[in-house]
């Protein structure tokens, strides 16, 4: 059901809103994941003059890197959503939703992953005498905020997207002529 003018402008703002948000988030992730990335450099230049054996890190690269990506993916797709929202061009929501979708998965899998060891810290502490069970409970806490703020900012920006498809097929619909309209059925 098409929502009245009034509810389709909060929706617009909202979602600029959130647009912003995301692209501002991403700014900021590229900009340290950059910076540590440069302090890995200079790290491994510094040993290699001073002929000191470096620990290459591999793990921490892939994870800066992975960072890295999805930072400027990020921006990318906050960006096209922003520009949707002002062009009201529903097409431009898709990247932006394809990756919030992913990220819930990927934040849901995780979370299930903490219930799961927390659970088994529970049912049989001695296999797991390394796990604080107030930091694992604080992570259930958090990371379940979060997906639930995913899941609402998702659906927020799915629902325009759905208004913004009513309006252009109304718009299409009402600037069809009538003998088409009728020859087409």
């Amino acid at each position: 059901m098409p929502v009245n003018s009034s509810a389709l402008v909060g929706l617009i703002r909202a979602s600029l809103l959130i647009g912003i948000i995301y692209v501002t988030q991403s700014v900021i992730c590229v900009i340290c994941t950059t910076k540590k990335l440069q302090q890995y450099s200079q790290d491994k230049r510094k040993a290699a003059t001073n002929d000191v054996p470096f620990d290459s890190d591999k793990e921490e690269i892939s994870v800066l890197t992975t960072s890295l990506t999805f930072g400027i993916c990020g921006i990318i797709t906050s960006s096209l959503l922003i520009w949707g929202i002002l062009k009201r061009k529903h097409l431009y929501f898709v990247p932006w939703l394809f990756i919030a979708f992913f990220l819930i998965i990927i934040t849901g899998i995780y979370q299930l992953a903490i219930v799961y060891k927390f659970i088994c810290h529970i049912l049989e502490p001695d296999n797991y005498p390394n796990i604080n069970i107030n930091i694992e409970a604080v992570k259930i806490i958090i990371f379940t905020f979060c997906l639930v703020l995913q899941m609402v900012v998702y659906k927020i920006i799915r629902k325009l997207r759905k208004e913004l498809i009513f309006e252009h097929q109304t718009r299409v619909f009402e600037t069809s002529s009538a003998t088409y309209i009728i020859q087409g059925l």
